[in-house]
């Protein structure tokens, strides 16, 4: 168990372990209310719970959950310690459900609807005709895919892709104490850097500035997006000392 500083000033303890897969409807519903800008999102909650449990699958993924003492889903991060691993995994098990999960939520909405197609339709599609070319070669005995580099074959970035905390608990160290088992976690691996993308609101980058992370460009994704990048060096040192 651990514990963060409340707005009062009140130790909040917090328990922190795997997201459960039986919890990913709750999850969906704390990343709708915090990251409802994203274009995920806009699937709503049934196509997240799924995109959840997807990541919890994922061998490759890092799935953290922080409970409050009575246990009760309070905040969430989706990352991975190995990328190339984690998104060849996530394809393999859950892209084909995920992708007919997305067409059936976008059939009503004809906005929705538009913005797939013209943002992620072809890259989507071309990276499950990879997978299933790959999966084909090896059902004829073929090689397969090829395996992930190893751990001295190069510099080795692993990601935090979202940090989610309740509205109501924001600010009780929840999002402090699932970034720093993150970077105990990177740490332990091997790992030389972390990276994140994060909406450029000022509450994030004071956020990520006062834990000790290095802001980078502005990015804008293919659905009009903005995110600012951030990155941590893992040679050293702690992750900061202050939270969300």
């Amino acid at each position: 168990m651990t514990a963060g500083s409340g707005v009062d000033g009140a130790r909040y303890e917090l328990q922190l372990g795997p997201l459960e897969a039986s919890e990913c409807e709750q999850s969906a519903l704390i990343h709708q209310s915090t990251l409802g800008m994203e274009f995920l999102a806009r699937f709503g909650p049934g196509f997240l719970a799924a995109y959840h449990r997807a990541w919890v699958r994922s061998p490759c993924g890092l799935a953290l959950a922080a409970r409050d003492r009575q246990g009760r889903l309070v905040g969430v991060m989706l990352g991975s310690l190995d990328p190339a691993s984690h998104y060849k995994s996530m394809l393999a098990q859950s892209g084909p459900k995920l992708a007919a999960r997305m067409v059936a939520s976008a059939a009503t909405r004809p906005r929705l609807a538009y913005e797939l197609a013209v943002t992620r339709s072809g890259r989507y599609s071309r990276a499950l005709l990879r997978h299933l070319r790959a999966r084909f070669t090896l059902d004829r005995g073929g090689a397969g895919t090829p395996s992930a580099p190893s751990a001295d074959s190069g510099f080795r970035i692993g990601e935090i892709t979202h940090l989610m905390v309740d509205p109501a608990v924001q600010r009780s160290g929840a999002g402090r104490a699932l970034v720093d088992r993150t970077v105990e976690l990177a740490r332990s691996a091997g790992l030389d850097k972390l990276v994140l993308v994060t909406p450029p609101d000022m509450a994030a980058r004071r956020f990520y500035d006062a834990l000790g992370w290095t802001a980078g460009s502005e990015l804008t994704s293919r659905s009009g997006e903005t995110f600012v990048s951030y990155s941590l060096p893992l040679s050293g040192g702690s992750s900061g000392a202050s939270g969300s």
